[in-house]
């Protein structure tokens, strides 16, 4: 159990925040999943968007397609279904 309380779709800031966060929960068990999570929080959004940009384009000693490779595995692991 987790000890974070998991935002309810009445603190989303949007109707579409709303929507995705209804279904994220319903579809993960009530689990928040990570497009939600960025739709009810926007601020939260935007610094996880810059830090997946930063980790998959910026200059780093691994190549384009071993991070390409490591981000497979990763979601593969985490089951997503993207």
């Amino acid at each position: 159990m987790s000890w974070v309380k998991h935002p309810q779709p009445d603190d989303a800031h949007s109707d579409e925040g709303r929507r995705l966060l209804s279904g994220s929960l319903e579809r993960n068990h009530g689990e928040l999943g990570m497009l939600a999570a960025m739709f009810t929080f926007p601020a939260l959004g935007d610094e996880m968007a810059s830090a997946i940009e930063r980790a998959h384009f910026g200059e780093t000693a691994l190549s384009r397609a071993h991070k390409e490779m490591l981000a497979t595995l990763v979601s593969s692991v985490n089951r997503c279904q993207y």
